[in-house]
């Protein structure tokens, strides 16, 4: 058990180390989800880091950083990228 109050590094450490534990739990994705789907970008901004979000004529391009359940998800509901 650590006692963050005895530790020289305190507060800021602690800090560092859960903002690295996050983003441990993230995973970069670029997807191109369908208007039908657009519930899946209001996921995308729930459950992580949108970067871009692009709205392009036949889908909606996504640029984030989300949790991996829902890039499983995403993943099974076949979001890949347009031929």
């Amino acid at each position: 058990m650590l006692h963050f109050g005895q530790e020289s590094r305190g507060i800021p450490h602690l800090i560092d180390r859960m903002v690295a534990t996050l983003r441990m739990l993230l995973v970069p994705v670029e997807l191109h989800i369908p208007y039908d789907r657009s519930d899946l970008v209001a996921q995308c901004y729930e459950y992580g880091r949108v970067h871009k979000a692009d709205y392009q004529t036949e889908y909606i391009h996504v640029e984030a950083d989300i949790t991996r359940d829902l890039a499983g998800r995403v993943g099974r509901s076949e979001m890949n990228s347009p031929d």
